[in-house]
């Protein structure tokens, strides 16, 4: 039986959730307006508008994965997330505006609970009981094989 998950994780996982499913709120619009109006003015005014938005969109699917993966106990999962909220982090102080507090707010939590020594210790420690608490199975490669085949049933007709 695995450790129960630490409050911690369980709130990092969900703000992890909760931002991808945001952010993605904010791109398809973003995306949808770009090619209903073949306009591509809505940040930078050029071309560079559309490679932004879709890379606003890789990263907000990737942290639903991230936030999919702290949940079941991945461990690149938390370097993914501490990467993805740290980027929050830089790409928030440039572009500031008013829904970008609630993402800062959001990554610097995220950042921090990542970051944390006990969430980096839960991340590295094994989810699966070892051998010594009492497992009854058997470690791979020392199960005993089945060294005869099975005679087939013609085999066992002829033997009689």
């Amino acid at each position: 039986m695995q450790p129960p998950r630490p409050r911690r994780i369980t709130l990092v996982a969900g703000l992890e959730i909760f931002l991808g499913l945001f952010s993605l709120l904010e791109t398809v619009p973003a995306i949808a307006y770009a090619f209903y109006t073949g306009s591509t003015n809505l940040i930078f005014a050029g071309p560079l508008d559309v490679i932004f938005i879709f890379f606003f969109l890789f990263l907000s699917i990737g942290a639903l994965f991230v936030g999919a993966g702290i949940w079941r106990r991945k461990a690149w999962a938390r370097n993914s997330g501490l990467g993805l909220a740290l980027a929050g982090i830089i790409f928030g102080l440039l572009t500031f505006g008013s829904l970008t507090v609630l993402a800062l707010v959001i990554d610097t939590l995220v950042a921090y609970n990542l970051w944390r020594k006990e969430t980096r210790e839960y991340f590295e420690r094994p989810s699966k009981p070892s051998d010594s608490s009492g497992s009854d199975r058997a470690p791979i490669g020392t199960r005993k094989r089945r060294s005869e085949k099975k005679p087939s049933t013609a085999e066992r007709g002829a033997e009689t």
